[in-house]
């Protein structure tokens, strides 16, 4: 049979690249010569044009219209649901103040407490979404963690706050409400989430808009703009939770401090740097705030962290960097203790930031060559020791105290030396007192389930 010839059988056209490029095409099937030789994909049918309408039609069924007003009235009415009304409303904020706030005071307990009836009664829908924040962390975990309706709420608080910020709603509640689910997140331990440091981003961003200007700015008495109360609070714990959570993640230390004047962030002048000189504890100064005064120990947990994670390669200034840290943390843990900022009775989170600060030092210093003009009580570990059983000591007293302890207001900030102090107790195969050891491991243990009953990142961080 007569094969035909290769000219014999042609498009109608010229292929898709020849009429691109203006080429002469000799229409060849399956692929014109042009191609052929370029040794180009030859096309010869253009791809039908998308149905507009269609596409508009399946948009149309696939989205509802995004109406802000909508939303916000659905938030308020979800709060007001899921806090009971008004009298819930009201117990669920005096609840928090009770608790949290004792620990973690970013709100103005006065100026909030007098918007409390106007919020009640007929919130905006940023201050529904505070509400719902405030009930997302007065509800403790069960046994086997966080409840299905504990995740429902917190993914209601999480949406709304997203489809506000869709909406261009700025509002300071907002701010306040980002900072307590990134501490809800911190708490029970849920990563990744609580590393998304998005929150400094919003703030940072929310404060050039023109309602910043307006009202998360003031003018100082030299005419200067310095942000105001409420926000420093904002600013002072979103640099807290950052600095915290470098314990949970060892390859990354987030710094956000530029948005506040070093007068707003610590009060009071606070540490320099810790390889100036040997400070005493009157050398120290104590902030004026709770929260500041952590600020201050959260400062001195990231120089501790930046030691331990990037050492430099010369083994003596790592030695006597980790003395001279040492030596600060302690110098400002007695100024804490003799100051009226913490509480003796209890686990005070500003003390137990400091005891991480000092446990991530004396780990790594199991590693390092302390040169042989240092004090014997460093190369000795006498230091690590005498820590490690303050914290046993301070956890056999919450021990005996469990009966009569109120876990609402216990500060997720002290279970990390806890933690600490058993991992490193546990390594300790050749210790001669076994017996001491095994129980100071089962009273830090059993501290650490029944906090978990109230923070589940206990739980988690167990061993």
């Amino acid at each position: 049979m007569n094969q035909p010839r290769r000219d014999s059988v042609k498009a109608p056209v010229a292929c898709l690249p020849c009429r691109k490029q203006k080429r002469k095409c000799d229409k060849a099937l399956p692929r014109c010569s042009l191609c052929v030789r370029l040794c180009r994909e030859c096309n010869y049918t253009e791809a039908a044009p998308p149905n507009s309408e269609h596409l508009t039609l399946s948009r149309s069924y696939q989205l509802t219209p995004f109406a802000p007003a909508l939303i916000q009235e659905n938030i308020k009415q979800q709060a007001f649901g899921l806090t009971g009304g008004e009298s819930g409303c009201r117990a669920c904020c005096i609840k928090y103040f009770e608790s949290i706030h004792h620990w973690f005071p970013v709100l103005s307990k006065s100026k909030f407490m007098g918007r409390l009836p106007e919020l009640c009664r007929a919130p905006s829908a940023g201050q529904s979404l505070l509400v719902l924040c405030m009930l997302l962390l007065n509800t403790p975990p069960t046994e086997s963690g966080i409840s299905g309706q504990t995740r429902s709420l917190y993914t209601l608080v999480k949406s709304s706050i997203a489809l506000i910020q869709a909406g261009y709603e700025a509002s300071l509640e907002l701010l306040q409400s980002l900072v307590l689910v990134k501490l809800f997140e911190v708490s029970h331990g849920l990563y990744p989430a609580a590393h998304d440091t998005n929150i400094a981003n919003t703030i940072r961003a929310l404060t050039s808009t023109s309602y910043g200007r307006l009202h998360l700015w003031e003018k100082d008495h030299e005419g200067g703009l310095v942000a105001t109360e409420e926000v420093a609070r904002i600013w002072q714990a979103v640099v807290i939770l950052n600095r915290y959570l470098g314990l949970q993640n060892s390859s990354t230390i987030y710094r956000t401090t530029e948005i506040l004047s070093h007068t707003q962030l610590f009060a009071t002048d606070g540490l320099e740097s810790c390889m100036v000189g040997a400070p005493s504890a009157a050398d120290l100064s104590t902030s004026k705030t709770p929260l500041a005064s952590l600020v201050e120990a959260s400062r001195l947990l990231e120089q501790a962290l930046t030691h331990v994670n990037n050492p430099t390669i010369r083994q003596d200034f790592n030695a006597a960097e980790a003395i001279q840290l040492i030596k600060t943390v302690i110098a400002y843990k007695h100024v804490l203790t003799e100051s009226e900022v913490t509480s003796p009775s209890r686990l005070a989170s500003q003390v137990d930031v400091c005891n991480s600060a000092l446990l991530s030092v004396f780990e790594l210093g199991n590693h390092l060559k302390i040169p042989q003009d240092i004090s014997c009580h460093f190369s000795s570990g006498l230091f690590r020791d005498a820590l490690i059983n303050e914290v046993v000591s301070a956890a056999k007293q919450f021990e005996g105290s469990l009966v009569s302890t109120n876990f609402s207001d216990l500060c997720p900030f002290s279970l990390h030396p806890i933690l600490k102090a058993a991992v490193i107790l546990a390594s300790r195969s050749n210790d001669s007192d076994e017996f001491h050891r095994s129980q100071s491991i089962e009273s830090l243990k059993n501290v650490l389930y029944h906090s978990s009953k109230r923070w589940y990142i206990a739980k988690i961080d167990q061993m």
